[in-house]
């Protein structure tokens, strides 16, 4: 049955790239929540520094 292949393969094929959609989300959520942090702390330190010459 050449319908019933092609659903299995789409299904398969829709699969496969929501997974992947998923996995590389949260590789660059984690990525983003990184960075933003390290920006915080920069900032931070910028002002730190910002305080003690005025």
């Amino acid at each position: 049955d050449p319908i019933k292949k092609l659903n299995t393969f789409f299904i398969k094929f829709l699969y496969d790239f929501f997974s992947l959609e998923i996995t590389y989300h949260n590789r660059i959520r984690k990525n983003a929540q990184f960075r933003i942090t390290k920006n915080m702390v920069w900032i931070r330190n910028l002002h730190g520094i910002y305080m003690e010459f005025t």
